[in-house]
């Protein structure tokens, strides 16, 4: 060949895949490999890892997630529009060397962890004085 490249044909055999409703998957013209049957296909081999009950705080943590939700969309709001009205503003060094937008986009990334785990703290609170109350109950 003139242009230095060799061009190869590759034999590739593809085995297919047969259901026999009595005996499985297999693979087809082969006895010797294993099978799969018909419940390992549709069942799981074990019951559920916990018991869920019902989750008596979730009205409460509903509406504090949307407290925290409309706070920081607040707050991320504040951001975009100083991006619009003016972009220049951002470029203002604030604090070690950094300017507003970088120290900005990396409040915004805290405030958000940080409301997460006060999120995560105040629902906890909350499951517990109501799951005692339950067991108190009965």
């Amino acid at each position: 060949m003139a242009s230095g490249y060799e061009f190869v044909s590759l034999d590739i055999t593809i085995t297919p895949l047969r259901f026999d409703t009595n005996r499985g998957l297999k693979y087809r013209n082969s006895s010797t490999l294993p099978t799969i049957s018909t419940e390992e296909i549709y069942t799981m081999a074990h019951g559920p890892a916990t018991h869920w009950g019902e989750d008596k705080a979730s009205e409460y943590k509903a509406k504090i997630g949307i407290y925290f939700f409309i706070f920081y969309s607040i707050v991320y709001s504040i951001f975009v529009v100083i991006n619009v009205i003016s972009p220049l503003s951002m470029a203002t060094i604030v604090f070690a060397g950094l300017n507003l937008a970088v120290v900005y986009g990396i409040g915004l990334i805290i405030l958000a962890i940080i409301m997460g785990l006060i999120y995560n703290y105040m629902c906890t609170k909350k499951e517990n004085e109501l799951n005692t109350k339950e067991e108190d109950q009965q």
